[in-house]
């Protein structure tokens, strides 16, 4: 009777175990997502309302479709003893969430327009280290790709994420509730094991109001990240170039303008199954009103 029983269980969950290790990986940034291979595999799609969602034909051939996606991520903090204060009134505990619906539509091989808005809450009066936006445009753009042989070349432009490297210096800032994106111009060149990004654009301010958020005034982010993979060598190496300018910075040194240029080398990737590693070096300069970085 047992045996019976455990062999019920195994066949009930295989599919959705086949289902599970054949869908598309979901990624740290959605709009780099891409679920084409689900329109292709019908019993993939129809396992679930779900997987529908993530693949929904436009026109007969199949050539344009939709995919739509959310996020809710609700988050309670509690801080005793706030700045190593002893006073009751310095600790601090506060709610916050983050409500994101996005669509991506692919209109053949050649054109793709992605949208996101987003909602996000502090219960705080003044919350210093986190913020709230009640709704807004956080990703819009529009992406014409085209084939060069062995290789693709994809150009995008408007409002979007960004995550290079280890996301130590360009990364989309998880924890502050409200993601950080950037209104820019990308082109994106890929190939075998190599993938190159020139982008040039200003990061989007978050005001706490309904479609408000905007890139005026904000800081200038340009540069160039490459990223090869190499079969020889483990791991993968990135050589970039990211710069920085904005009209007013301010540091324990004072508030000035700064114009700040770095050059990195990355070495990351796995050795094995179980072990990781990650090697980064940059060296930067430029200037803080007139100090020199």
């Amino acid at each position: 009777m047992k045996s019976i029983f455990l062999l019920l269980i195994i066949l009930n969950f295989t599919p959705a175990l086949l289902y599970a290790q054949e869908f598309p990986p979901i990624k740290p940034l959605r709009a780099e997502e891409n679920y084409s291979a689900v329109l292709q595999n019908d019993s993939l799609r129809n396992a679930s309302f779900l997987n529908k969602l993530k693949a929904l034909p436009l026109d007969k051939k199949e050539n344009i479709f939709l995919t739509v996606g959310g996020e809710f991520r609700p988050r309670l903090e509690l801080t005793n003893n706030k700045n190593w204060s002893s006073k009751n009134e310095d600790d601090e505990s506060y709610y916050s969430q983050r409500i994101v619906f996005h669509g991506d539509l692919h209109a053949g091989k050649y054109i793709r327009l992605f949208g996101q808005i987003h909602h996000g809450l502090i219960t705080l009066k003044n919350p210093i280290y986190t913020q709230s936006d009640k709704l807004d445009l956080h990703q819009g753009f529009v992406e014409i790709s085209f084939s060069l042989k062995k290789s693709q070349l994809h150009l995008r432009g408007g409002r979007q994420e960004l995550l290079y490297g280890s996301g130590r210096l360009v990364a989309m800032r998880d924890g502050l509730n409200i993601r950080r994106s950037f209104d820019m111009g990308r082109i994106i060149f890929e190939t075998k094991g190599v993938n190159s990004q020139l982008f040039y654009g200003r990061e989007v301010k978050v005001p706490d109001g309904i479609f408000d958020n905007n890139s005026a005034n904000a800081p200038f982010t340009w540069g160039l990240y490459n990223s090869i993979k190499t079969k020889k060598i483990l791991g993968t190496t990135d050589v970039y170039y990211i710069g920085f300018d904005s009209k007013i910075v301010k540091y324990n040194d004072g508030s000035n303008s700064e114009t700040r240029h770095t050059i990195g080398v990355r070495r990351w990737g796995g050795v094995g199954k179980r072990f990781k590693y990650n090697t980064e070096i940059n060296y930067q300069f430029g200037k803080f009103g007139n100090k020199t970085i």
